[in-house]
């Protein structure tokens, strides 16, 4: 009975368990690409994870998952700046200011990130919350189905992305997978 008692404590220990920071390990990977600065500075690579239709990934009934491993460092600041000028050209001003409070929020828990750190920005569609983690730490989760949409919109939106090409290979549009490609180079 003691050996049972054992073997129950140490499964109970040492079991892996889901992150609930981490969700996308649990998903499929839909694309992959990388992010450079000058056509050959590597800033991060960036996977893109869902468990639901990649055809329409920024639809408020998939769970998604952007994964971010960075190969520089990038200070909070500078996380903040690139996703407000990068927001501002995608949405109109009536947009940005119905979702600044969420905006503002997420870019308040932005850390400065070194070489071998990682960022996810998931999306539940049950909860209809988007979760920001790095290194598989929960730093904040924020409810509202316009701010996913917005903010996933940075990388995957149709609107001036941060980069043409980075969301094509996310999307699975470079392998000839998901939506028709629309061109684009991988430079910032």
């Amino acid at each position: 009975m003691k050996w049972l008692v054992l073997v129950i404590t140490l499964l109970v220990f040492f079991y892996p368990q889901k992150s609930e920071a981490e969700p996308w390990k649990t998903m499929t990977l839909v694309g992959s690409g990388e992010y450079t600065y000058l056509g050959f500075i590597s800033l991060y690579k960036a996977r893109l994870f869902t468990d639901g239709d990649a055809h329409n990934v920024l639809g408020p009934q998939v769970n998604r998952c952007l994964v971010l491993d960075y190969e520089v460092e990038i200070t909070a600041e500078q996380f903040a700046e690139a996703a407000t000028a990068i927001l501002q050209r995608q949405l109109a001003s009536s947009e940005m200011a119905r979702i600044s409070q969420e905006i503002n929020l997420l870019h308040s828990r932005y850390r400065t990130v070194e070489d071998g750190d990682r960022y996810s920005l998931c999306f539940d569609s049950e909860s209809q919350t988007t979760s920001l983690a790095l290194n598989g730490e929960n730093l904040v989760s924020i409810r509202s189905l316009e701010f996913a949409a917005a903010y996933f919109g940075i990388w995957l939106g149709e609107r001036e992305p941060i980069n043409q090409g980075l969301r094509n290979d996310l999307l699975g549009t470079a392998g000839g997978r998901g939506l028709p490609a629309k061109g684009g180079d991988h430079d910032a």
